[in-house]
């Protein structure tokens, strides 16, 4: 086939008007008003609007309003404030969803190769697909041949060859079609889009689909926690309840049997207070079922996505982030995370053991320039595009970059091509033109054996001396510098079979450290996490470049290559993993094997990768970072992908990921904390004489600032450097923690024994006038409440002894704080009869301010005996 043009702008603008974009619109998702009324049906709300509906029905008589405006509104804004929070969630994940989806794609434009997002293809666009990448559209091959994995369509796991030549019809049994959704797993080709969007096989298939997100391990023991808490709710309110009975129908008719039973004769009053204490009831379990429990974590991480897309952190699977925070081993890939992955050709080194630089041998032997520059042009996956070079791995890059400007303009066709794989760590390639060339290239330790003889400057051929070769490549590796030995013969080889070969030179090429990259890894080890370096580079560089970070020490780390892993039993590996600071050499399943045994002895392990070869380990791994410079096969296989490649991101994406585990925990504290003093202060109410110290729609609102205010309040906390000096997490660990625990406990009790003083103090039941204006005593008693509740916000945030610590990071926090004091003051001075408030004085707030404000020493106390038992304290 001649050289492709591609489209036109004008026929790209066209195709674009007639057929529309390539973009598969994602499912559909429930409105407003649909999801508002699915809300409606959750249990909570059910036995609500049973209990509105007897209270209308049944005492109408002597109707209560209030009470049924109360148990309305609990019904709306309960249900509108978790259709928000539904509906919030979704738009940040289908943002970036979008966002991940939208990937760079190689298509042929006026005659040049240009790089597109997929969503720009239209239909009759000419796309090269090389290996590792995802098939953006339908289409037919028309030049080329390669492997794709079409299991997402059809199931079948089992590699697939596509070549030119059987037809335009893009049916499954066309050896020709390529479909959307399938990935290319090896050589390359050049496909002309048939079908795009919602017309692809893959589009009308996912029309019908409706995709489930898998919960999260997180989540789940959020639900538990919440299941185990409902329970001593459900308790909680069947006591109150029964009290509330007692206290009506027992204790207010002075014990008298008499009395008692005219009253369970009453029809009217049985039905009254059995209402009463239904409502009651379900005041309680409203308050202390913590329905926003299993949401936290959404709502957490739809608040730092944002800030961790900043950091080049994209997080794809939720359990991702959960786990990072407590990972305890990390597998590391070398190439583009603790380098740059920007590989330079420097020099070679010649048959006879001189180093020669790229200019010099230009200068000096035209012959070995020439066999050179065809090895690049021809012996590689890389293509040249309008922004430069594009597609094969980090070294055939490098290579090609070095050549691209003095490529042959012969015609040389390619007659038959070995791909590189890790696994035979060569490729080879023939070419036909004005002569037959067979050119390889591979890792010195794989090819050097096969080499007999070697061509000096003059193109004049001599024994090879192998021994001298190896101790100069040995001196060349030890400066971290990577090697490329490229030779020729006159037999193609298969993958089984390298025939005699005569050395052209070895290319010398480098790839820098990361400027970060020392610190990165000194930060993460700092958090208690072992680093295996895992690369494809021979020992002596693997070494040099891990000595250059601080990763491997002679004494104390082991080093491996992947033949002598292969070789070692599981039970010494086990052993050895604890010293193992790299892996050199790796073979294709020497990751995946790593992260089954670490996973067996109990560790949490993470895993980098790029590559196709990666896909497995990284599916495998507790945590699987894929990079973003790598495959499509990668970047769906992990739970997160590192935008810039950098090690520095996965130590900030472990900082996230505690720091979102410990603001959930903060919450949890805050939310029982709460908790505890409501059920208790409305199980207390009736004993002490107050009937009902706090309502059902005061109940709603302290609801709210538990559940909703307080999630988004805790979910914007900073990443705290002092998490990463903490040792990372059990697997099994428990969310929450002994003294998570005992701060509950006290300061749920100190915050009950306020309300208690001033429910029983004389002092203030005179100062409140509760015989004169019960509403004022009451609605000093509800600030109270809140006001004790916002103090126990700040100490529920802070692990250190000043409260504000850390407070200027979290500004948000301050500013919802503020809100719910504003919200408080005017439901006291125009709240009136439907949340049961009346006004009260300057001095009377300042009271109550300052009785909230006692929470304050008393949890410093606290925190001064607990910081001695324990470093770590909350």
């Amino acid at each position: 086939m001649a050289e492709i043009y591609g489209l036109s702008e004008n026929e790209v603008f066209i195709a674009r008007e007639k057929f529309g974009t390539n973009e598969i619109k994602g499912q559909t998702r429930k409105t407003f008003i649909g999801r508002f009324i699915e809300n409606l049906f959750d249990p909570i709300i059910k036995i609500l609007i049973f209990a509105l509906i007897i209270n209308i029905v049944f005492m109408l008589g002597n109707f209560d309003i209030i009470e049924s405006i109360g148990i309305a509104a609990t019904i709306i804004i309960s249900t509108l404030v978790s259709t928000i929070s539904e509906i919030g969630s979704e738009k940040a994940f289908d943002k970036l969803d979008k966002e991940f989806g939208n990937v760079d794609v190689k298509v042929y434009r006026d005659g040049y190769l240009k790089t597109v997002k997929s969503k720009e293809l239209v239909i009759g666009d000419f796309v090269l697909i090389n290996s590792g990448d995802k098939i953006p559209a339908d289409g037919i091959i028309v030049k080329g041949e390669i492997g794709v994995d079409q299991s997402a369509l059809t199931g079948e796991t089992m590699e697939v060859k596509k070549f030119h030549g059987c037809g335009s019809i893009a049916s499954l049994s066309n050896p020709s079609a390529l479909f959307c959704g399938s990935l290319a797993t090896s050589g390359s080709c050049v496909m002309k889009i048939t079908a795009i969007s919602d017309k692809t096989f893959y589009g009308s298939a996912a029309k019908n689909l409706t995709e489930e997100t898998p919960t999260s391990p997180l989540k789940e023991k959020l639900k538990r926690l919440a299941k185990t808490i409902s329970y001593i709710g459900y308790f909680g309110a069947s006591l109150v309840a029964f009290i509330y009975f007692f206290n009506d129908l027992v204790v207010k008719n002075g014990f008298d049997p008499e009395l008692i039973i005219l009253q369970l004769k009453n029809v009217k009053y049985m039905l009254s207070l059995l209402i009463k204490c239904l409502t009651t009831a379900i005041t309680i379990v409203v308050v202390a079922v913590p329905e926003g429990l299993p949401m936290m974590i959404t709502v957490v991480l739809s608040s730092n996505m944002k800030k961790m897309l900043k950091d080049n952190i994209l997080i794809k699977k939720l359990v991702g982030i959960e786990t990072a925070g407590s990972m305890n081993l990390l597998f590391c890939d070398k190439t583009g995370t603790i380098t740059t992955g920007k590989q330079s050709l420097n020099s070679f080194i010649m048959g006879n053991g001189e180093e020669i630089s790229f200019n010099n041998l230009k200068r000096k032997s035209r012959l070995l320039f020439d066999e050179l520059r065809l090895n690049a042009q021809y012996n590689t996956e890389c293509v040249a595009t309008a922004k430069g070079i594009a597609g094969g791995n980090p070294t055939d890059r490098a290579i090609s970059r070095a050549f691209i400007q003095y490529n042959s303009t012969d015609s040389y066709l390619v007659s038959s091509k070995i791909h590189f794989d890790s696994s035979i760590k060569y490729s080879a390639v023939k070419i036909k033109g004005k002569d037959t060339q067979i050119y390889y290239k591979g890792a010195p330790d794989k090819l050097l054996n096969f080499c007999l003889n070697y061509i000096d400057d003059k193109g004049e051929v001599h024994p090879l001396n192998k021994d001298a070769l190896r101790t100069k490549i040995d001196e060349i590796e030890k400066r971290s510098q990577r090697l490329c030995l490229i030779a020729k013969s006159s037999i193609m080889c298969d993958y089984n079979f390298i025939p005699e070969l005569t050395l052209i030179a070895i290319a010398v090429i480098s790839d820098p450290l990361r400027s970060k990259a020392k610190g990165a890894v000194k930060e993460i080890q700092r958090a208690g996490v072992q680093i295996i370096m895992i690369t494809g580079d021979s020992p002596n560089t693997a070494i040099s470049i891990a000595k250059s970070i601080n990763l491997y020490n002679d004494k104390q780390n082991i080093v491996l290559t992947g033949e002598q892993l292969s070789k070692t039993s599981d039970v010494d590996v086990k052993k050895m993993l604890p010293k193992i600071a790299v892996i050199s050499r790796a073979l294709p399943g020497d990751k995946r094997r790593l992260v089954e045994l670490a996973q067996e002895i109990g560790l949490v392990t993470g895993m980098t990768g790029d590559g196709i070869n990666d896909s497995p380990a990284l599916k495998l791994a507790d945590i699987g970072f894929a990079m973003g410079s790598g495959t499509e096969v990668a970047k769906e296989a992990g739970d997160v992908v590192i935008l810039n490649n950098d090690l520095k991101s996965i130590g900030k994406c472990m900082l996230y990921g505690r720091t979102i585990f410990e603001s959930i925990r903060k919450f949890i504290v805050f939310q029982l904390t709460m908790n505890f003093c409501a059920v208790s202060v409305t199980i207390l109410g009736p004993l002490l004489g107050i009937e009902t110290p706090i309502t059902m729609i005061q109940m709603l609102w302290i609801n709210i600032i538990m559940d909703t205010i307080g999630a988004l309040a805790f979910a914007c906390e900073a990443p705290l450097p002092d998490t990463m000096e903490q040792k990372p997490k059990k697997r099994n660990i428990s969310i929450v923690s002994p003294l998570m625990i005992s701060k509950i406990l006290i300061n749920g009790l100190f915050s009950l024994l306020l309300c208690v003083i001033f429910m029983k103090t004389n002092f203030f039941l005179k100062y409140f006038e509760f015989q004169n204006n019960q509403v004022n005593f009451l609605s000093g008693l509800f600030c109270l409440f809140v006001f004790a509740g916002i103090v126990n916000a700040f100490t529920s945030r802070s692990v250190r002894l000043n409260i504000f610590s850390g407070l200027k990071d979290n500004r948000f926090f301050i500013l919802i704080m503020a809100c719910v004091a504003v919200v408080q003051l005017m439901m006291l001075y125009f709240g009136n009869s439907i949340f049961r408030t009346t006004p009260l004085d300057v001095n009377e707030l300042l009271i109550l301010i300052a009785m909230s404000l006692i929470i304050i020493p008393a949890d410093f106390i606290r925190k001064l005996i607990t910081k001695k038992v324990n470093k770590h304290y909350i």
